[in-house]
């Protein structure tokens, strides 16, 4: 009953252990990423821009107003034939006041509006794809750290199997020993051998929660009491293709490019307006009248820069040798990229080849360590040398499970460098 009791007791401790996945860290990591708020905030940003922009196809309104005084004016005397007469003409205020409003409105301005709402749009295309591509650098921070930790997580669990193996050596020995059988030193080094053992686990387990702790972080989440980490089994072979968010980012830089063109075009565009302007003053637009009086006047106007001094041309130019240099950005990107999957392949074929080998070593060093086992129980050999077989054997399993670990990083980080592995 007692036994029963300590189990369910135990069960829900056992629940509480989280299974934690390398898909699972990337999104956490994607969805917590800082800059992940600017992707928002930049459209925010956008809408304010194009609304300013729209905003020239509403009539700009405007008051005025002004008071002055001239010390002289334009007199008007009409001379008669009769010497010494003369008929004098209507004069202009010295003091001349006058208060009003102006409007103008676009009719046609070139195609500038729209042309700089494209400009606008990818120019911020341009920002958030360049947010993407520091975004995707998070995902080798955080394979590399979630491989950190099973690498430790299959140390720790080797070397208590080790540890294990070592003990039940330890209490054979210890029986040899009380029979008189082997000198009791021998017993001393397996013991002191088991002790390394123990404080090389002490050091692994003080990595392993520094390694959490730096992907809890990355993640922006808590993992909760001692998570189980799986290994992801990569299929790498089927991918094809790269996919990295760099090369949508030369692709807005051209479309921005071609966009600024089209500014720059309507700059030199024909444009007309309509305007009108409405005054209470003295003297009006008739100069003669003393009183003050409403006047208004409507019209359009139009303008166009007929001569640039070879700006436009130039301008134009200038995009177009920039646009040669984002592709050759592309093109430089594409042969690094092109490097690295290769280098990764022969990384990925490598590790297959060095696997091979670790498991024909592990065979020959069982061999080994039976045959040292049998010598050291016979008094053969001591201690030491058994020892130094058994570590030989438990170095080769280690090995091995750090290089099956290693060739699915290996998988992942071609992926990764591939631009296969997407975020939800």
């Amino acid at each position: 009953m007692k036994k029963l009791i300590i189990i369910l007791i135990l069960m829900p401790v056992a629940a509480i252990a989280r299974e934690i996945t390398l898909e699972e860290c990337l999104d956490k990591a994607h969805e917590n990423f800082p800059k992940i708020k600017q992707l928002a905030l930049r459209d925010s940003l956008l809408q304010l821009q194009i609304s300013n922009i729209e905003a020239d196809y509403l009539p700009e309104i405007s008051l005025f107003g002004e008071a002055s005084y001239q010390s002289d004016v334009t007199k008007i005397d009409i001379e008669l034939p009769q010497p010494g007469q003369s008929i004098a003409g209507p004069t202009i205020p010295k003091d001349q006041y006058s208060l009003g409003i102006n409007v103008n409105q676009v009719i046609w301005d070139g195609g500038m509006v729209p042309a700089r709402k494209s400009l606008e749009t990818a120019m911020n295309e341009v920002e958030k794809a360049a947010v993407e591509v520091d975004l995707y650098s998070l995902k080798e921070k955080v394979a590399a750290a979630y491989f950190g930790i099973l690498l430790i997580d299959k140390s720790i669990e080797n070397i208590k199997e080790i540890k294990k193996d070592l003990e039940k050596k330890r209490d054979e020995i210890k029986s040899a020993v009380e029979n008189g059988m082997v000198i009791e030193s021998n017993l001393q080094i397996i013991e002191a051998e088991i002790i390394n053992l123990e404080k090389s686990i002490i050091e692994l387990e003080i990595q392993r929660r520094s390694s959490i702790g730096s992907l809890e972080l990355l993640c922006n989440e808590k993992f909760g009491d001692d998570p189980q980490f799986s290994l992801p089994v990569s299929d790498f072979e089927k991918e094809s293709g790269s996919y990295r968010p760099e090369y949508a980012l030369f692709d807005m830089q051209k479309q921005q490019l071609d966009e600024a063109k089209q500014v720059n075009s309507a700059v030199y565009t024909p444009k007309f307006f309509a305007y009108g302007q409405g005054l209470f003053a003295r003297p009006g637009f008739d100069m003669f009248q003393s009183d003050f009086k409403p006047y208004y006047k409507i019209g359009v106007r139009a303008s166009w820069s007929i001569w640039s001094r070879g700006n436009y041309a130039r301008d134009d130019e200038k995009y177009e040798v920039t646009k040669l240099i984002v592709e050759s950005n592309r093109e430089a990107f594409s042969l690094n990229q092109d490097i690295a999957l290769e280098q990764q392949k022969e990384k990925i074929e490598g590790m297959k080849e060095i696997i091979e080998k670790d498991m024909k070593a592990i065979e020959l060093r069982s061999k080994i360590v039976e045959q040292s086992s049998t010598q050291l129980e016979a008094g053969y050999i001591t201690s030491s040398v058994y020892v130094e077989e058994f570590n030989k054997k438990a170095i080769a399993i280690i090995e091995l499970d750090k290089h099956k670990i290693e060739l699915e990083q290996a998988k992942v980080n071609y992926m990764i460098q591939s631009g296969n592995i997407k975020f939800k």
